[in-house]
């Protein structure tokens, strides 16, 4: 880190090191009751711990709400600024200066999430710097890509800016919320009671009494590999209400009476969508409600405050009021406010709580609201009261006398800065400081620049007494400065510098930008195939304007992102951009490989014929040769000249004995085909069994051809059993071949 960015941070620490804490600068989670201080995506943020859950590239928006706590000893700057984790050099200016006091700072968004799985988080960061720039860089002068810009913090600094406002390494007062990127779970878990809570996000359960009977709820929108629902007591205990594997879409309905502990309960479901095992904690789709169990027993509100009995007509004045549970049970949903007769008042701005989900026996509220004494002189009637659930209510009426006062005196103002003898340099920030007084108030300020005593430009009319005004001057010249303050009364006095001042330029030189090459994708990738590219630049003294993409001489685009697809081969690809005063970077280079894409045959394999008499059946599996290309068709010629066109598995019959081979030629699309061919040996019919006894007795002849029959058969067999014991290896259907042609 360089010398320069000790100066702002020191202005952060040194007043938090003081032992009468005169200065403090804080970034807090909102305290208003009931207040959702972050909504992401339709889900709604109440507890800091709470994350949300999103797939990768899926969009992210919505709103994150601080409170900045401004106590500054001088006129110093307090810049806020919001961005994300995953969007280096990406943020957004909230304010340029947040006011004194408290104020909530607000942070809408649209993002897209990260394609990698992991944890990230959208912070709202707040310092005492003199632009939004610094504080996303953390330097003065801002100094981007140093090793301390607010993306540079590690995991477990995010965590602390979540817990503590303030990141252990960096200092910088901040809070953030937890995004988790994975493979979201295509499950919905809701939980309720029969008080409430219906909704998933919707925490509020009702209320309840110990010994009161109460019914909870679970549903799921599919059927789910796993479920699980408990309840949580304020003792840290955990009661299962259900546990189970391969559970079916639905609700399912518990039954319980609440006892002992009082206090906060949740109840609380996971789920794990079917077919999927959800091994890390946030693969589980999860819902929880929060009730209270309570004892019956009385509630009673007390309300303090300080208004005063007697203000002066145009006076502003600040009134405390504190809200109070003075009885011995818990009051709900509390809310407390100021009322008048007759526009007496004019509220101004609130700060604290005045309303709150629950007040506790002996908690309270505090909150004070800035009111200007607007009406006639006269006397008023004023009410300070609270109200709660079940009717529960407190007030404090009371009369308040506006009075008239004569002001016939001018403030008194003085310049400070610039004064004369001060060079100041065009379109650098400055601040004009002044010091101005009145009797009542100041009112308004003006500030005019002046040149050789006439007016030339108006720099603020009607800004608060704030002692300071930031400008940037713009055109060289000799100037002096004139402060007007007005107040209620309208009157008003004024002073200009000393003497004259001098606005000059700056010579700058002009820095040339840095390339980044992101992603080329495929790499390596097939000749023809869409090739996405992908980079941005970083300009540290201005924006980028223009950026170029090439391969050796060749130009592809002069996108920062585009696609194409490329010949097969090695490239070298080159990126580089141009900022908006011309000046190119350095070549960013990457390697590129493109495969060649070679088409292949199908693939074909034919399994063992299945032969039944005369019929054979053949079965068998094709496949494209490569991705993109289909089988057409499967021509079969059985060999005996006859053919066909058919898929698997195919059949024929034979009109005869023999010894055929059957060739399968598979085609696909490219028209490139294989051939592949099996043999089929089909046997020939048994010989017809002898004639019956009662045969051959009807013809003489038939005993005289018994005789000639055996000696047709016995020398066929006597060679078939001779063959078979010379030749053995040849296999039967050798043999049979030899026999069919003797």
């Amino acid at each position: 880190m360089s010398i320069r960015v000790l100066i702002p941070i020191s202005l952060i620490l040194i007043p938090i090191l003081l032992s009468s804490a005169q200065y403090y600068l804080a970034v807090e989670y909102p305290i208003y009751p009931g207040f959702d201080f972050a909504e992401v995506n339709g889900v709604k943020i109440y507890d800091p711990s709470q994350a949300v859950y999103v797939k990768p590239g899926d969009i992210v928006e919505g709103f994150f709400d601080v409170r900045i706590v401004n106590v500054r000893g001088g006129p110093w700057i307090t810049p806020v600024i919001g961005t994300a984790s995953w969007t280096r050099g990406d943020f957004s200016c909230i304010t340029n200066d947040a006011p004194d006091g408290e104020s909530i700072q607000s942070y809408h968004f649209r993002l897209k999430a990260p394609e990698t799985p992991g944890t990230y988080y959208i912070g709202i960061f707040a310092g005492w710097m003199y632009t939004c720039e610094e504080v996303a860089s953390n330097d003065h002068p801002p100094q981007f890509n140093d090793g301390d810009d607010v993306w540079d913090m590690s995991q477990s600094d995010w965590e602390s800016i979540i817990s503590t406002g303030k990141a252990s390494k960096y200092g910088q007062p901040g809070r953030a919320i937890r995004i988790i990127v994975s493979g979201a779970p295509s499950i919905k878990v809701d939980v309720w009671t029969d008080k409430g809570g219906k909704g998933v996000g919707n925490l509020d359960g009702g209320r309840y009494s110990i010994g009161e009977s109460a019914l909870f709820y679970c549903s799921i929108d599919r059927d789910a590999s796993y479920l699980k629902v408990w309840v949580e007591k304020p003792n840290g205990s955990i009661v299962t209400l259900f546990e189970k594997f391969d559970v079916k879409a639905g609700t399912y309905e518990f039954k319980g009476v609440m006892g002992e502990p009082e206090g906060e309960r949740k109840l609380k479901a996971v789920a794990c969508p079917a077919g999927q095992s959800c091994p890390r904690e946030e693969m589980l789709s999860r819902d929880e409600v929060r009730y209270y169990v309570e004892r019956v027993g009385e509630a009673k509100l007390e309300i303090s405050h300080n208004f005063p009995s007697e203000v002066h007509q145009g006076q502003e004045f600040s009134v405390s009021v504190t809200v109070r549970n003075a009885g011995n049970i818990e009051v709900r949903n509390v809310a407390s406010g100021i009322w008048w007769a007759d526009d007496a008042f004019k509220g101004m701005s609130c700060t604290g709580t005045d309303k709150k989900d629950s007040l506790k026996p002996g908690e309270y509220m505090q909150y004070s609201c800035n009111l200007k004494a607007v009406g006639s002189p006269g006397t008023y009637d004023v009410e300070v009261s609270a109200v709660a659930d079940g009717g529960v209510s407190a007030s404090s009426k009371f009369k308040v006398r506006i009075s008239q006062v004569q002001d016939g005196e001018p403030p008194k103002v003085k310049v400070i800065f610039p004064n004369g003898g001060e060079t100041l340099y065009v379109g650098e920030a400055y601040k004009i400081t002044w010091e101005a007084t009145d009797n009542v108030k100041v009112e308004k300020v003006h500030v005019w620049l002046f040149q050789r005593g006439r007016q030339v430009e108006t720099i603020v009319t009607d800004n608060p007494n704030t002692g300071y005004f930031v400008w940037r001057p713009d055109t060289p010249g000799t100037y002096r400065i004139r402060v007007t303050a007005v107040d209620p009364s309208g009157n008003a006095a004024y002073d200009d510098s000393d003497s004259d001042f001098d606005v000059v330029l700056r010579w700058v030189e002009n820095k040339p930008p840095t390339a980044y090459i992101d992603s080329i994708s495929p790499n390596p990738a097939q000749e023809g195939q869409t090739i996405y590219f992908s980079g941005h630049g970083y300009d540290p003294d201005g924006s980028i304007a223009e950026c170029e993409w090439k391969t050796d001489e060749r130009v592809l685009s002069s996108s920062c992102s585009f696609s194409t697809s490329l010949p097969a081969g090695i490239y070298v690809v080159h990126f580089r951009v141009k900022d908006e005063r011309g000046a190119w970077s350095s070549w960013a280079t990457s390697t590129l490989v493109v495969e060649r894409m070679e088409n292949k045959p199908p693939i074909l394999t034919l399994f063992d014929p299945q032969v039944s008499g005369s019929t054979v059946t053949i079965n068998g599996v094709v496949n494209p040769g490569y991705g993109g290309a289909r089988i057409t068709k499967v021509h079969w010629d059985w060999g005996d000249g006859s053919s066909e066109e058919s898929f698997f598995p195919a059949e024929h019959s034979y009109s005869s004995a023999g010894i055929y081979t059957v060739t399968v030629t598979a085609y696909q699309s490219d028209g490139l085909h294989t051939t592949a061919s099996v043999k089929v040996t089909i046997a020939p019919p048994p010989p017809p069994f002898p004639p019956q006894e009662e045969e051959r007795a009807s013809s003489s002849n038939a005993l005289y051809s018994l005789p000639l029959l055996f000696l047709l058969i016995f020398p066929l067999t006597a060679i078939l059993i001779y063959r078979r014991s010379r030749r053995r290896e040849e296999g039967e259907e050798e043999v049979l071949r030899r026999l069919l042609s003797e």
